[in-house]
């Protein structure tokens, strides 16, 4: 079987065997076998995890600095560190 890249391929519900041979886990399988205890709760993610998720990608970056300058690019990244600042 030929595989080709398909960016949706995750959600594809027909593809179930990846070129490598290995299989994708429905989602009730995935949470049977991963799940966490009951009554454990997953850990929050600290505040460089919520900015990685925040900070606009390499490229728009980039776009900012070209087309604004430092201070715009140094303001759009800023809102980000505002808004989940580093702990003391």
């Amino acid at each position: 079987m030929k595989y080709s890249l398909n960016e949706n391929w995750i959600n594809d519900a027909t593809i179930t065997e990846l070129p490598n041979g290995a299989t994708l886990l429905s989602e009730d399988e995935w949470n049977n076998r991963y799940a966490l205890p009951e009554g454990v709760t997953p850990p929050s993610p600290n505040y460089s995890q919520l900015r990685r998720k925040e900070y606009p990608s390499i490229q728009d970056q980039l776009d900012t600095l070209y087309h604004g300058g430092i201070d715009a690019w140094k303001a759009e990244i800023k809102t980000v560190k505002d808004k989940y600042p580093k702990p003391s």
